[in-house]
């Protein structure tokens, strides 16, 4: 028996993997335009023969995202009392024969708050977005006791349906203390949107934390510049696995023991919840982060980023060979030819490009912490290794920014604390190359 995501447009989702690591089902995501999904329901859901007369996959159950979190709830049989208190369902299942809908993002969403610190007692909350996310989320600071809640909309006049104060995104409340993104902006691939831009410390100047709903990418626009700002941040992946461990039990209330699959484990033998969401999360962040291997020419990104993919089974991205396969010349051709800033544009749209995918080892330029652009467009999915090696050890052959020592010295001093700013993890490379390498994985498991 299979469970399944519905939504508009889900290409992007991590549900499936998170889904099938806990055993207990397969699951599938459907992609469902607006006016069909009375119809999905109907026939994957209550068994109704397809117009055609085809045999339809049944689900015991499934998920719903955007935009069908409100408009799926007069097709069911039964909401049930949370669900119709936030006005949104996002889990479905089967209950003495009727279709139950039922909300477990509010359960995933306390989770995440919570993992990251960021309180809703007592502040002042701004609200971007007046989907079915927006509802959910309003009630839990309601549940909560936030001192106010505003909503952000493009029309403000009409979204009475927040049933809260709402504003423009021209006149955002400045004495917001916590801003949640509910919107879709800044999700994959367009991850360069961000709805409101705290670049500039005097917008939201009393912020205290941002949370923001999208998972892919890890860390969107907005929490990036939040980030940059001293503010506590948390991104949509922790609520995405919690709310799925949490939908897992419903969905195993509409499964007989003949439905599951015969090696899948019981619900009652899971251990704990808490560890349990913990693993899927650690897990699924491994698998869908890029490892950017920073560092001067010749530190050994190149080699060192081949042998990790390898031993990750990960795909390898040489950004500078990349260049090259793209122009017919390699990056020192460019900058002798055409000068530092030609190559430095090519490089950022290689970076760009690059950076949006997910489970790559990156081996970067020695030069690309000098645009802040390439590094913020890294971070999104990025886990940062910095190489280092005693400048005389560096190789200044074919390298017309350090052709000389003097030149490296003054290039590695420029450079040096924009590599230590993004480093996530710092490692010496004038060791034995295997132990380089297996210090490397070994912290990479953590």
């Amino acid at each position: 028996m299979k469970c399944a995501l519905v939504g508009k447009s889900i290409g992007y989702s991590y549900s499936k993997e998170i889904h099938e690591k806990m055993g207990l089902y397969g699951y599938d995501l459907c992609s469902v335009a607006p006016e069909d999904l009375s119809a999905f329901v109907a026939s994957h859901l209550r068994g109704t023969m397809s117009a055609s007369g085809d045999t339809q996959e049944q689900y015991a159950g499934i998920n719903v995202t955007i935009p069908y979190k409100k408009t799926i709830m007069p097709l069911l049989d039964e909401v049930d009392e949370l669900a119709s208190a936030i006005g949104a369902v996002n889990t479905v299942y089967h209950r003495d024969g009727k279709l139950v809908g039922t909300n477990t993002d509010l359960y995933g969403f306390l989770y995440m708050l919570r993992e990251a610190g960021i309180p809703l007692k007592g502040k002042k909350v701004l609200i971007l977005g007046t989907g079915g996310a927006c509802a959910m989320v309003r009630y839990a600071c309601l549940k909560e006791g936030a001192a106010s809640i505003t909503i952000a909309s493009r029309d403000p006049e009409n979204a009475a349906v927040c049933q809260a104060h709402c504003c423009g995104y021209d006149a955002l409340p400045a004495d917001t203390q916590i801003l949640i993104n509910t919107t879709p902006a800044g999700t994959y691939p367009d991850v360069d949107a961000c709805p409101v831009d705290l670049s500039d410390a005097a917008v939201l100047p009393a912020l205290e934390g941002v949370a923001d709903l999208i998972y892919n990418p890890a860390k969107t626009t907005l929490l990036l510049a939040a980030e940059a700002r001293g503010i506590a941040c948390a991104g949509g992946l922790s609520m995405l696995v919690a709310q799925a461990v949490a939908a897992k039990e419903r969905f195993l209330e509409g499964m007989d023991a003949a439905q599951k699959s015969p090696d899948a484990p019981n619900s009652a033998d899971t251990t704990d919840t808490d560890a349990l969401i913990r693993s899927l999360i650690s897990e699924t962040a491994r698998e869908k982060r890029n490892i950017v291997l920073i560092g001067m020419p010749g530190s050994g990104k190149s080699s060192l980023g081949r042998d990790i993919a390898k031993k990750l089974h990960m795909t390898f991205k040489d950004s500078d060979r990349i260049i090259t396969d793209v122009t017919g010349r390699k990056p020192g051709e460019i900058i002798e030819q055409d000068g530092e800033a030609a190559f430095r544009k090519i490089e950022s749209q290689v970076l760009a490009n690059l950076a949006k995918e997910h489970g790559q080892v990156i081996a970067t330029g020695g030069g690309v912490v000098e645009r802040d652009e390439n590094m913020r467009a890294l971070a999104h999915n990025g886990y940062f290794i910095l190489l280092t090696k005693k400048l005389h050890r560096l190789a200044t052959k074919g390298r017309p920014l350090s052709k000389d020592p003097a030149a490296l010295a003054a290039l590695y001093a420029r450079r040096k604390p924009l590599y230590e700013k993004w480093a996530d993890l710092t490692v010496d490379n004038d060791r034995y190359y295997k132990d380089t390498l297996a210090y490397i994985l070994r912290m990479l498991e953590k």
